[in-house]
């Protein structure tokens, strides 16, 4: 069939020209350009790219009217689409017309008035029939389905009116089906190409045509598609790969994209269609797979040419992943066996949440929502890929090893990756790559930063050996603010989830946060035999080296001299806060010390970029120093402030963690009411300490200086204060240099904020100290705030010396060498003064022992059994006796609640007493069982049972005349059975009876109706789950708990209701029997796993893992 009109080809800017045949054969151009679009002008970037094509592109190729006009032309597009009018008109300078084009308009709704007029303009002259027609399709594969089925909306314009009654039987008349996307042009012999390579053989069923970019057609996309198996794509053809031809000698492919897609309409039909369920991802190599199954070759041209946008492509890869990713999983369940595609689908669902995390890890926080919503994507097609395996197997025609063969393995994949991973770092280094002179000063500037860092580590871990000599090596250690704990991972996560601290009685409130903090390195431990209490006792010994590297390191934010830094890490590793702390077993005030320096320079680094990594480090730091001294919520609020001031939303997770992990305990305390929620703020974990500094000790940085003057101070103490002194001086002087003022100023107002915080610290007691048998208010530690004021002096002093050493060296030997080496002695003196004199005093009587055995190894077995039992531990004095009731081999650290802290202050300054409530009632219960010990001793047994006492320990103390008069009336008590006495004490079994109180010594028991001895039940350590056999009415269920509203019991998932029974918690126990669960809290602790959650991500992003990315 010959053309009359002649060809359209492409001259100058974006004008297109009526051109004869004999001028497309190479003849002058001459004639008039034809009626173009809105959309066709040279400033359109839609038209971009297009100037670089003339006449010569149309090649002198055999006479058209040897191939027939045997093709129907679909075009996808959208009704706003700037593109169209190029697509058009490249549908009509082709040397092979179809013929036949039908314009799909995606969208029943949309107004296609523009897409009506450009038709009319671009095709009006060219003999070829057009119909355009809304579609209801929501893909491209849905919109050419409903072309060939005839199912698309009304027709909006026709040809002509003799078009208009044919184009019904018209769309089934035509071989070939021609696929065109919405931003791809073909070249104009892009056509004639595909056909008359398909007419060569009756087996081929679709051919595909060279891609190359819109923009620049000498930059290559695609010739044909390799994958795997799994739909994973071989990148073959990099970004910015220009087409010399280098895979022109491709035929026989595995698939072939849709765009400019040219199918045999008998292969189509015979394999099913299109499906529906793709588009635009993954729809080509879908409908290849199944041709090549059915009998059919695929097959691409090279030699015709499609420029394509890749719209899809081109945006952002967050709004198209999940697309993407659904196609490809799609396809590789579709291409899997049978027997292995439910097991695969449900491996990539479970998958999603993995791959998300570990782009998490490798700092792509963009791309968790695409991961996850292309899983969401993938379960939703559940239907469309039961129907396309159907088809699938109704298509199949040959074996499915027709396929392996064009098939790449994962292998080629990543050969693939590597190659091209190594070819942009050759050419990033080679860009980059200094001179031989930068790169030896870079070479000795790492030596020295290793050296300087090794110096740091050496003399702080020195001067912290020397000073604990005495008991590194020797176990858990105790004193001070230190208690041993042997609660490992399992006890920490079941008191963070239910919400009960298992102390004395019971307590119903959060476990502090800071223990929650240091349960990650609790559960490293313990395959080792290590619990909180060893984790605490590491804390300790290693936190003088520790704050010195933390130094170092965050130095490094403000300076790059190595000599500066080690200065920086001693001076913050010899700071008299961290010493106390160290010397009285303050574990949160050395944590907030050692941090310090490491949030200012994350903060730091963090303000003047936007690193990810970054970002996560900071946010676990500052929780963990929320966690440690919750006071510094301020400073996580400060961060919220600057990220709306900013704009910089990526720093709003700075405060995250740290708010996840302190909401429960905020929460608790705002629940106490009064003033618990300013005092809780000022808390400290650990046992509160009646250490008051003096004014001078607040002044010299040493929370345990008492005295009020220096002539109080004895020679160690003038030393540390004249140290202290020489460093304050220095920090003065820095306020007279340029260099770095701004930091400088910023220090001094660090130092102003932890004093003022120290002087609250000094007037607010946070806690209860029962030292010498008196229950007596203490403040809380000042060690944190001042740590607080030293950062200050740290911030002044680093930013002051930056630059000082160039600075001197410009003038001659003079006055001004001689002020900088006597300002260096100074601070040097300043720094190793309080260092020497610490590690002295420390080494002749530190407050700092070996955890002593204070529970029997007998009461230990009860206290590890089933049947949980307690000790209560006895010890008298001339103002009464203290008791305290043991649930493990003494007071552990985590006891030392701050909540419950706070809790008893707000109790002693309401009503004189310790305790409110519940708490009262369990504790004069337990009052009244010891002065019935000097009274009738009725009771007292039977009191030491409903509390689960099973053993009375009376400490060894030969000078306590108060010691021996208790020891013998526990002797003569009734239902206490003389055990022995040894280095520990004296230790009484209790042994009751049913006269005089229950028979089961027993945390979880029941009580018979009938006066029956009680039944003893095994429990948790904080709920209960076990089977109960069937009994009489009006049994209850008692636990050796305090009542609270948040215990919860249920009998075969049955709520069982509660009773009263004094202080403690009790439930009414029907006859029948069935499975018990006992527990605290909600069934589900959801704020346990945000907290989880929450810190887990944060330390998935703080992980120094990244993929290397190189500009080309």
């Amino acid at each position: 069939m010959s053309r009359e009109h002649g060809a359209l080809a492409p001259l100058g800017e974006s004008d297109w020209l009526d051109v004869s045949p004999a001028q497309a054969a190479g003849a002058s151009v001459i004639g008039s350009p034809a009626v173009l679009g809105n959309d066709a002008t040279g400033t359109d970037p839609a038209n971009a790219g297009f100037a670089d094509l003339d006449v010569a592109d149309v090649p002198n190729v055999t006479p058209q009217d040897v191939l027939e006009r045997d093709c129907l032309a679909i075009v996808v597009t959208s009704p706003q689409n700037p593109r169209l009018g190029r697509i058009l008109r490249s549908v009509a300078s082709q040397t092979l017309l179809p013929a036949r084009l039908h314009i799909a308009v995606v969208g029943l709704d949309a107004s296609m008035d523009n897409v009506q007029t450009l038709a009319q303009k671009c095709l009006g002259e060219v003999d070829l029939p057009f119909v355009v027609q809304s579609s209801r399709g929501a893909n491209f594969s849905q919109a050419v389905e409903d072309v060939l089925a005839g199912a698309g909306g009304p027709v909006v314009v026709e040809k002509n009116e003799d078009d208009a009654k044919e184009s019904a039987s018209s769309l089934t008349e035509h071989s070939w089906i021609w696929l065109l996307h919405g931003d791809a042009a073909a070249d104009p012999d892009c056509l004639e190409w595909l056909v008359r390579h398909g007419s060569a053989s009756s087996k081929i069923g679709a051919l595909g045509p060279k891609q190359v970019s819109w923009e620049d057609r000498t930059d290559l996309l695609e010739v044909g598609i390799r994958a795997t198996r799994s739909g994973r794509r071989v990148p073959e053809i990099h970004k910015g790969d220009r087409d010399q031809g280098q895979l022109d000698a491709r035929e026989d492919v595995l698939g072939v994209g849709s765009a400019g897609m040219l199918v045999r309409r008998e292969a189509l039909e015979a394999v099913g269609g299109l499906d529906p369920a793709l588009g635009p991802f993954g729809d080509g190599l879908e409908t290849s797979r199944r041709l090549w199954v059915g009998g059919w070759r695929v097959a691409v041209v090279p030699r015709a040419v499609i420029r394509h946008a890749r719209e899809s492509m081109s945006k952002p890869a967050r709004s198209t992943f999940a697309a993407r990713r659904a196609a490809q999983l799609y396809n590789a369940v579709l291409a899997a066996p049978l027997i292995l595609a439910p097991l695969l689908w449900l491996g990539y669902i479970v998958a999603a949440p993995i791959r998300a995390l570990v782009r998490l890890a490798m700092k792509e926080p963009h791309m968790v929502w695409p991961e996850i919503a292309g899983a969401g994507q993938f379960i939703g097609k559940f239907g469309d890929l039961c129907r396309a395996r159907r088809r699938i197997r109704g298509a199949t025609s040959v074996p499915a090893s027709v396929l392996r063969t064009l098939e790449d393995s994962p292998r080629a994949i990543r050969q693939a990756q590597r190659a091209e991973r190594k070819a942009l770092r050759d050419a990033a280094e080679m860009a980059t790559m200094p001179d031989p002179i930068t790169l030896a000063e870079q070479r000795r500037l790492r030596s020295r930063t290793r050296g300087w860092a090794f110096a740091t580590f050496l003399l702080t871990t020195l001067v912290a050996a020397g000073g604990l000599l005495r008991v590194i090596g020797r176990g858990v250690l105790t004193g001070g603010a230190l208690l041993p704990d042997a609660s490992g991972i399992r006890e920490l996560a079941s008191m963070a989830a239910s919400g009960w601290l298992p102390s004395g009685d019971g307590v119903s409130g959060p476990i502090d946060a800071l223990w929650l903090a240091l349960s990650p390195f609790v559960a490293l431990s313990e395959p080792l035999g290590g619990s909180l209490g060893a984790v605490a006792t590491a804390i300790i010994l290693c936190a003088i080296p520790l704050a010195g590297m933390a130094a170092y390191w965050g130095a490094g934010t403000f300076t790059r001299a190595p000599a500066l830094r080690f200065l920086a890490g001693v001076l913050w590793a010899f700071a008299p806060p961290l010493l106390a702390s160290v010397a009285v077993g303050q574990v949160a005030g050395a944590i907030w010390h050692i941090l310090a320096p490491l949030a200012l320079a994350l903060l730091t680094r963090c303000w003047r970029g936007q690193s990810v990594s970054l970002v996560g480090r900071a946010s676990l730091v500052l929780a963990v120093m929320c966690a440690a001294a919750p006071l510094t919520i301020l400073v996580v609020i400060a961060v919220i402030v600057a990220a709306v001031v900013r704009r910089s939303w990526r720093w709003l997770w700075i405060s995250v963690p740290a708010l996840a992990l302190m909401a429960p305990s905020f929460a608790a305390a705002m629940g106490i009411g009064g003033s618990a929620p300013w005092r809780f703020l000022f808390a400290v974990p650990g046992v509160g300490l009646d250490t008051q500094p003096s004014t001078l000790g607040i002044l010299t940085l040493s929370p345990t200086q008492y005295a009020e003057g220096l002539g109080s101070l004895d020679t160690g103490g003038r030393i540390a204060a004249a140290g202290i002194l020489a460093v304050a001086v220095v920090g003065v002087l820095a306020l007279f240099r340029a260099h770095r003022s701004a930091w400088i100023r910023w220090g001094w107002v660090g130092i102003a904020a932890g004093y003022a915080w120290a002087l609250a610290d000094s007037s607010l007691a946070t806690g209860v100290s029962t030292d010498g048998g008196t229950l007596t208010p203490v403040n809380t530690w000042a060690g944190i705030a001042l740590s607080c004021a030293a950062l200050g002096i740290w911030t002044v002093l680093v930013n002051a010396g930056d630059g000082m050493r160039a600075k001197v060296r410009e003038y001659p030997f003079g006055l001004r060498q001689l002020g900088a080496g006597i300002i260096l002695l100074g601070a040097l003196g300043g720094i190793l003064a309080p260092a020497g004199v610490w590690a002295v005093n420390n080494t002749r009587h530190g407050t700092l022992t070996v955890a002593p055995e204070t529970v029997p190894a007998i009461a230990q077995t009860g206290q590890q059994s089933d049947a949980r039992s307690r000790v209560l531990w006895l010890s008298p004095s001339s103002q009464g006796i203290q008791a305290q009731v043991l649930r493990g081999d003494g007071v552990q650290l985590h006891e030392a609640s701050m909540l419950s802290s706070v809790h008893n202050v707000e109790a002693m300054d309401s009503s004189g007493s310790v305790g409110a409530s519940g708490l009262t009632d369990a504790r004069e219960d337990l009052a009244e069982a010891i002065a019935d010990i000097n009274g009738s001793g009725e009771r007292a047994a039977a009191i030491f049972g409903e509390h689960a006492i099973a053993m009375v320990v009376v400490p060894l103390d030969t000078d306590n005349p108060a010691r021996a008069a208790l020891v013998g009336e526990l002797s003569s008590l009734g239902g206490l059975q003389y055990v022995t006495e040894n280095s520990i004490g004296a230790f009484w079994r209790v042994t009751t009876t049913a006269d005089v109180g229950p028979t089961a010594v027993s945390r979880l028991r029941i009580v018979q109706p009938t006066g029956e001895d009680d039944v003893a039940l095994p429990s948790g350590h904080i709920g209960a789950r076990l089977p109960v056999d069937q009994g009489a009415e009006g049994r209850l269920l008692v636990l050796a708990e305090r009542a609270d509203s948040g215990w919860r019991a249920t009998l075969n998932g049955e709520p069982l209701d509660t009773a009263t029974l004094g202080w403690r918690q009790a439930w009414e126990l029907p006859s029948s029997g069935g499975e018990l669960v006992i527990g605290h809290g909600p069934s589900v602790p959801w704020p346990g796993l945000v907290q989880v959650a929450v810190i887990g991500i944060a330390i998935i992003i703080a992980l120094p893992l990244r993929r290397k990315r190189y500009e080309s």
